[in-house]
């Protein structure tokens, strides 16, 4: 019956996490193409570097959540109430001093706009109005009730988290777009979304203590639980640094060195592969609490069959999303904010491929958070920052080009993230030789690659000025690799039972 509420847990978590942030999605685009056509587009460039900004701020949460997330893990399995009270009252406390952290750097950051902002789009704004804005959006949800969003975490239903996330984003947009349209003013529509934050915290808090009404802050955790969370927390904050270097500082390193027009036009790119890393990311939330619960209460050998059943399914959905994304990037960029936003065709299969290099390898780094695996490879993430900071910004002096970002950050997770994250993932997480994950890995790796080959070989001959014409690169952006993935894969143990798990969740007795 555990696996049959796990299995179901998991399908339940995805399915409303997708359908939420595909609804989110949707009005996000329908906004974006708003704020460009009633007030510019300049302003989309600084909405994607003051979110790159905050990004890096976050950094401050230096992982408490995930670390005392997965000591919740056992407490949860057991139903030891008296111990989640404990660790609820150790987040509160900590997200509080975490609050104060990111409003108190926040603020002495802002000398340095100056050398982050290339300010060449002719708009005259406040940028220290508008990033303060932002600044409180960030902070307050940390100073208020957040810590509580911790326990759906916990109890396997990022399904609420996603319920609430659809009711406020629907609410926000609309208000929004309202205000934008009425007042014509960029100061008013960042209002909005600043304070936004403060009924979407207090929601975390109203429906926390209805579904779980004996789970409050109380009592405090034992000293061997506090020498946990600092162990994990070093190791934490290393890859938090890393995978935000990584990922986030590109936008400073496009608006510093090429402006913020130039960054206007990837972020137009990046904001629609982003979502989709966002739609991913739900799936891989909805298995990580799984994944912990069942380290507790299976033996290695079903934990790594089940591994080897999620990662079958996470590659096979990232290589068909990066199908889409040379299939319909352009079209879709035509379509949506005009011909004078589009890329080469050049960059932008290298940002399909970015992606895919980038999203492949995060079902083994889920794997290992759920076994709280933070000290073993921390030292990766320095490497790979150092890396990736000094060779992006000499290789984007050079070309001029946003190529001179992606390539490093490609290079970095391919041939130094994923080597090290499998051999500590297998050395002691699974304790068994690797070499049959490497062969699925490559099984898989490969028909995503020859499906992405195909699509563009098939997508490029067909030109992108009629809905019809949009609707047949779509169709065949799923038939194509839905045809390869089924021949590479049509005999696998991994599909057999994926088929087995979706019908006793559709045929599950009430």
């Amino acid at each position: 019956m555990q696996n049959t509420d796990r299995t179901v847990n998991t399908f339940r978590n995805s399915f409303w996490g997708i359908i939420a942030r595909i609804i989110v999605m949707l009005c996000q685009f329908g906004f974006r193409a708003f704020i460009i056509r009633e007030i510019g587009w300049e302003y989309i460039g600084l909405n994607g570097l003051f979110r790159s900004i905050l990004t890096v701020l976050n950094m401050s949460e230096l992982g408490f959540a995930s670390a005392i997330i997965y000591l919740m893990y056992k407490p949860v399995a057991e139903n030891d109430i008296k111990e989640i009270r404990a660790l609820l009252n150790e987040m509160r406390k900590l997200y509080r001093i975490v609050g104060l952290v990111i409003l108190v750097v926040g603020c002495s950051i802002m000398p340095f706009f100056r050398f982050l902002v290339k300010n060449d789009t002719g708009k005259e704004v406040n940028l220290y109005i508008l990033y303060l804005m932002y600044l409180f959006n960030s902070s307050f949800s940390y100073l208020s009730s957040a810590y509580r969003s911790t326990l759906f975490s916990a109890y396997q239903r990022s399904d609420i988290l996603s319920k609430i996330a659809l009711f406020m984003e629907v609410i926000l947009y609309s208000t929004q777009a309202v205000v934008l349209y009425v007042t014509r003013n960029y100061y008013l529509y960042l209002l909005v979304f600043a304070l936004a934050v403060i009924p979407h915290n207090f929601l975390f808090y109203v429906v926390s203590r209805k579904m779980y009404p004996d789970i409050y802050c109380e009592g405090e955790i034992t000293q061997e639980q506090k020498d946990s969370i600092r162990s994990k927390v070093l190791p934490l904050l290393v890859h938090r640094i890393g995978g935000t270097v990584i990922i986030s500082i590109d936008d400073m390193i496009i608006s510093a060195f090429l402006g913020v027009t130039y960054l206007t036009t990837h972020d137009n790119y990046y904001y629609i592969l982003s979502n989709i890393t966002i739609l991913l990311g739900i799936l891989r939330g909805a298995v990580v609490a799984s994944l912990g619960n069942k380290m507790y209460t299976s033996s290695l050998d079903d934990l790594y069959s089940t591994y080897k059943k999620v990662f079958f399914v996470w590659v096979t959905a990232v290589g068909w999303c990066a199908c889409f994304l040379i299939g319909l990037y352009q079209p879709f960029i035509q379509f949506w904010v005009g011909s004078d936003f589009l890329y080469s065709d050049r960059i932008m299969l290298l940002l399909s491929a970015y992606f895919f290099v980038w999203q492949f390898r995060l079902i083994g780094v889920t794997m290992k958070e759920a076994a709280g695996l933070w000290e073993p490879d921390k030292w990766k993430p320095v490497i790979g920052m150092a890396f990736n900071l000094v060779v992006s910004i000499l290789m984007v002096i050079v070309t001029k080009s946003v190529v001179g970002v992606l390539f490093p950050t490609m290079v970095v997770m391919l041939f130094i993230y994923f080597p090290w994250e499998t051999y500590v993932l297998f050395r002691l997480v699974f304790k068994r030789d690797c070499r049959d994950y490497l062969q699925l890995t490559a099984k898989c790796v490969l028909a995503s690659v020859i499906s992405m080959i195909l699509i563009y070989l098939t997508t490029s001959r067909i030109p992108y000025d009629s809905f019809g014409l949009f609707l047949l690169r779509m169709f065949m952006c799923v038939m194509i690799p839905g045809a390869i993935f089924l021949a590479f894969h049509f005999k696998s143990e991994q599909l057999k039972s994926l088929v087995a798990d979706i019908r006793r969740v559709v045929f599950r007795r009430s």
